[in-house]
């Protein structure tokens, strides 16, 4: 029983009798002191039973009582809500003492400093068993096992803003889905308490929730141990993923220690902040230790701790789990202590890229000891984030099933070729080989980066999420190894003077090798053989937000993938002498410019295949595609070309930003317009072409039934046939081959039959028109079609991805821009079609152009913006007006390092960017 007393918080059943606030937060700071108040008061005990004593109902004997007063209450049943507005103690004596009305909102709200509730049991209320409102408030021995509330998200014990708070040895129950949950409070101990929730789906469980939620609130001191919980975790910092203004939510002196954790549907633990924010300058000092987390089947990891500078993560078990998220995340970290962790007989989701324990982005920390066994499908994964400065201890003391972490930084003409361990790194690596090893079962298999004369050969990394990542590297030369599973073979990123030849890369479920990043230098990517599981959105490779001028992708080898090569925002790239067979479309091309496609041979033999699909004009998963020159390719599909307007359907691989470390996106998506046009043959040159004729010109168009154009028209005599290919208005093979030696067949002629007599229809001649040509969004536009020829069929593009093949459709523009509206309408003697560029204007009204606002601020101010690569002026910049779409913001300031992100704005919204911490360099 807890005893207020003489500015005493005092363990009455056999505890520390010198037990204080000021001692059970040592070197805390106290806004206010709760034992200066506390001086000698006369105080009174009031006694609550059913007869014989002072009071009948505790509600009157807290009306009558004075500041520090001790009211006890005998055991019975006491069918009132409760409002302590006094520093009073209320004591539960001589049996079971069951308080609360189940008609009110909560059983007790207490409003006063200074209370303290021990040795009761509580009804359960509509809302919550209790709600906090003031400061230095002591809860103890209180039973609460039949919370049942109206709102399944109402907690049991719930308060706001409150200097002060300690349970102890509580026991909770309750069909919702939070315990404890406090929000902006400093001095807090949750500490022996017993906490069920009911097995609710459709909800996320949180046994404890400590979380800031108003800006401006410190969150200190804050102590959560010896608790166990089942069917909930604990999350400890800010719970919204996407607040904007994290940065004004600090928390300092956080332990979680020595909890027991079972069937949480969620996490076990979280700590701290999100990954995506930079918060680890105001998250600080959080140690997560001695904790037991077993059974847990969420929808998040097991244990994850983020954005945080200072602390550890030491001596926690994890088992017998199956996860959405990783078994221990350590994410956004600096100045940690990691050691002594065990994870083992868990499953993680493989397809998302989850591990038994990922260490991304951590710096200045030293990782030991920590063993993984039996988790399924990946042991360890790593990834440096965008500074790849991680100045880490992270040794081969770090197993996974008894295979070691080869983890080496800044180190100088080592040779790896230790037989099978659990994962291989070298960061600001020189002169280094790795050799003839074997790696299984790992978040990513092996990581260059920032490396200087490489070598990785002859290597064999099986059933790996990632197989090889190498990023920002100087003469790196890998060959002849063999990846097989997985979900990606290779990552390729800002490189230079790298060779990748000759490997095998086989079984993976997503991509065989991305290429990704600005400013690559002599890259060469050739005679590889890649080949994947023909299901879901696969690739063969996936060449996304790349600049290519210097790279070449050549006589590599691709089946069995949905997509041979995919093209997402590349520019620049030569894509030569490849082979692509059984893959549903050859090349895919969403956003690609400048790109040439020569001599590949596209062969495929499904029902349904393309073999190149491209996308004609800017949509949400890629910008436009023009000026692309493909030449002298053999393309046999069921559709050897198809040219869209759009992809916006298209959900294919998604790269994680944390493992590029500082290679920058190459991105063309704020270009504007609907159709551009593309190259589909060199004028005629004397050489042997793809199919053995004597001039190189065009491509080659099969299909699968022998229709191809190639194959039906006639050779006009120089190994090209007749008829230029006209895909559309802008894109045409003037040039196509016609195989030698193979006659063009002769139609069987139709027989003649006398016509009946009929009208003959008008020719048909495209017209239409429009009202309500000029305006600002959202702007509705009726279209009406004014074509002579009685036309039958209409297909409308309203130039901004959208189309209709009604009539006289009636269409809104929701965006700003100039939009070209074309119109195809046919009839039985024929079609035509009418474009008008610019037909359709939308603007801001006032402001012409921009139609979204960003406010961007940093430490130290004064430093320079960049958007998109171009300055846009210096900190604090307010009311920065930019085009709808996603951004890259670099802060920058001399003897600092840059800070990048990326941002979205949207339409007629102001767009707030967290204050920008920059880190000195």
């Amino acid at each position: 029983m807890l005893v207020v007393s003489s500015g005493v918080l005092a363990v009455a059943d056999g505890g520390n009798p010198d037990l204080n606030w000021k001692a059970l937060f040592p070197g805390a700071p106290f806004p206010t002191s709760p034992d200066q108040t506390l001086k000698s008061q006369n105080i009174s005990t009031i006694s609550v039973c059913s007869s014989g004593c002072n009071y009948s109902h505790i509600q009157d004997a807290i009306n009558a009582s004075k500041d520090f007063d001790i009211i006890k209450v005998e055991g019975g049943i006491y069918p009132e809500s409760l409002t302590i507005n006094k520093a009073v103690s209320i004591q539960g004596v001589n049996g079971t003492v069951l308080v609360g009305d189940p008609e009110q909102d909560y059983a007790i709200v207490s409003t006063s400093d200074l209370v303290d509730v021990a040795d009761l049991s509580l009804v359960s209320a509509k809302k919550s068993a209790i709600y906090i409102d003031g400061n230095f408030t002591a809860l103890g021995n209180l039973n609460i096992t039949a919370h049942d509330p109206d709102n399944q998200t109402s907690p049991v014990i719930t308060g706001n803003a409150a200097v002060g708070t300690v349970l102890l040895n509580c026991s909770i129950a309750s069909s919702g889905v939070t315990g404890i949950a406090l929000t902006n409070t400093s001095l807090v101990l949750v500490r022996g308490c017993r906490i069920a929730l009911a097995n609710n789906t459709g909800y996320l469980r949180t046994g404890i929730n400590l979380t800031p939620n108003n800006y401006g609130y410190e969150q200190n001191n804050l102590y959560v141990e010896n608790n166990q919980i089942e069917g909930g975790g604990i999350s400890v910092g800010p719970v919204n993923p996407v607040d904007d203004r994290v940065d004004n939510l600090p928390m300092n002196e956080i332990e979680i220690r020595n909890n027991t954790i079972v069937n949480s549907n969620s996490w076990g633990i979280h700590a701290g902040g999100f990954e995506n924010h930079g918060d680890q300058h105001i998250l600080k000092n959080f140690n997560v230790s001695g904790n037991h987390i077993t059974g847990i089947h969420g929808s998040d990891g097991a244990l994850a701790v983020k954005s945080i500078s200072g602390g550890s993560v030491t001596n926690n078990l994890v088992d017998n789990f199956t996860v959405n998220g990783d078994g221990i995340e350590l994410n956004a970290l600096q100045g940690f202590t990691i050691k002594n962790n065990t994870v083992r007989g868990g499953v993680v989701n493989g397809k998302a890229g989850w591990a038994g324990m990922a260490v991304t982005q951590v710096t200045n920390s030293t990782i030991r000891n920590n063993s993984l066994s039996g988790v399924s499908p990946y042991g360890f994964f790593y990834a440096p984030g965008p500074y790849m400065q991680p100045s880490m201890v992270f040794d081969s003391s770090n197993t996974a099933d008894g295979h070691p972490v080869l983890y080496y930084e800044k180190e100088d003409g080592a040779m790896i070729n230790t037989s099978s361990p659990a994962m291989v790194i070298l960061m600001s690596c020189r002169n280094m080989s790795i050799n003839n090893t074997t790696i299984s079962g790992s978040g990513l298999g092996i990581g260059v980066y920032q490396g200087e004369n490489i070598s990785v050969t002859s290597n064999r990394i099986v059933d790996s999420n990632t197989g090889m990542m190498l990023v920002s590297s100087d003469s790196v030369d890998v060959g002849s190894n063999l990846i097989s599973g997985g979900w990606v073979g290779m990552g390729v990123g800002g490189n230079s003077k790298t060779t990748v030849i000759n490997n095998s890369i086989s079984g993976f479920a997503d991509t065989g090798v991305v290429v990704h990043g600005a400013s690559p230098d002599r890259v060469q990517i050739s005679n590889n053989t890649i080949t994947g599981v023909l299901s879901g959105k696969s690739h063969g490779f996936a060449i996304m937000d790349a600049d290519g001028a210097t790279v070449m992708i050549s006589n590599n080898t691709v089946s069995d993938t949905t997509y041979g090569m995919l093209f997402s925002e590349a520019v620049g790239f030569q894509i030569r002498n490849n082979l692509i067979t059984g893959t549903g479309v050859g090349f895919n091309l969403n956003g690609a410019q400048n790109n040439v496609l020569s001599g590949n041979v596209i062969n495929n033999s499904y029902q349904y295949s393309e073999g190149v699909c491209l996308v004609k004009s800017q949509n949400s998963s890629g910008g436009v595609s023009k000026n692309n020159l493909f030449a002298n390719n053999y393309i046999k599909s069921a559709n050897p070309v198809n040219l869209i307007s759009s992809d916006t359907g298209y959900q294919g691989l998604q790269l994680k930003r944390s493992q590029w470390g500082s290679v920058l996106p190459r991105s063309i998506r704020n270009e504007t317009g609907e159709r551009y046009p593309n190259i589909w043959n060199t004028t005629k040159i004397a050489g042997i072409n793809i199919v053995n004729g004597s001039f190189i010109g065009g491509n080659y168009y099969a299909t699968l039934n022998g229709t191809g154009w190639s194959e039906t028209h006639p050779d006009r005599g120089d190994g090209f046939v007749g008829e230029p290919y006209v895909f559309d208005a802008n894109n045409t093979d003037y040039l196509p081959l016609h195989m030698p030696g193979i006659p063009t067949p002769t139609p069987t002629p139709t027989p003649t039959v006398t016509p009946t007599v009929t009208p003959i229809p008008q020719p048909i001649t495209a017209n239409f028109t429009a009202t309500s040509r000029t305006g600002t969004p959202p702007l509705t536009v009726q279209f009406t079609d004014s074509s002579p020829g009685s036309p039958v069929g209409w297909n409308w593009t309203f130039g901004d991805g959208s189309g209709s093949h009604e009539q006289n459709p009636v269409h809104v523009y929701g965006g700003i821009g100039r939009y070209t509206v074309t119109l195809e309408v046919r009839n039985v003697q024929g079609q035509d079609i009418k474009r008008i560029p610019s037909y359709i204007v939308t603007t801001s009204g006032r402001v012409t152009g921009p139609n979204g606002m960003i406010w961007i601020s940093s430490a130290p101010q004064g430093a320079e913006v960049y958007v998109d690569r171009v300055k846009a002026g210096v900190t604090p910049l307010q009311s920065l007006g930019l085009p709808a779409g996603i951004h890259q913001i670099r802060v920058s300031s001399a003897g600092y390092h840059d800070w990048i992100g990326y941002v979205q704005i949207n339409s007629g919204t102001f767009t707030y960017i967290p204050k920008v911490i920059l880190q000195k360099s």
